[in-house]
């Protein structure tokens, strides 16, 4: 049988004091939240950040790499890895960009783009099971006050999330 901590913090449990703090709440529903979307990403071959960087691309249709992962909130490194593998399975194509050799920039092929309604649809399925227990208003008082506090403090992150830029910043035409 499963606790519900909510019952902890009323059963006034030796730990109570912990399970009531946001930062251990949050973490927590993370761990959750990460070990559903494994498991539904999984279910299309994808795990939970290359399906954020298909819906990213598929929104902004054609991003450089480094706005891309400033989007995500991702380091260079790690959005770099993140494109190769993409980019090896034939779902991303990097170009190396007309108007500056240095930037790369990145597209949906085909393929890619016929797994972002079943990645979307995994992204809705981990929301619901994340916020089952919660009413509609609760949902959307939650992620406002989700934004706001993330918003808050979004400038202190080591990887802080920058939205891209309107229009692609470069051409490209020649595959890297």
């Amino acid at each position: 049988m499963h606790t519900n901590i909510v019952n902890l913090l009323k059963d006034q449990s030796p730990l109570s004091d912990l399970y009531s703090r946001s930062g251990f709440l949050v973490r927590r529903a993370n761990q959750i939240l990460m070990g559903i979307a494994e498991q539904e990403c999984a279910k299309i071959g994808l795990t939970p950040p290359q399906h954020v960087c298909l819906s990213a691309l598929h929104r902004c249709d054609t991003l450089d790499q480094i706005s891309l992962g400033k989007a995500l909130g991702m380091d260079r490194a790690t959005v770099g890895q993140m494109l190769r593998r993409l980019e090896s399975r034939g779902l991303v194509r990097r170009t190396i960009s007309t108007e500056d050799s240095r930037c790369k920039l990145v597209t949906l092929t085909p393929a890619g783009k016929k797994l972002v309604a079943p990645a979307d649809a995994a992204a809705e399925q981990v929301s619901e099971r994340l916020l089952a227990a919660l009413t509609p208003n609760e949902r959307k008082k939650l992620v406002s006050l989700l934004a706001k506090a993330i918003g808050a403090l979004n400038d202190e992150s080591s990887t802080p999330v920058e939205p891209p830029p309107l229009q692609p910043r470069a051409r490209a035409d020649r595959v890297s």
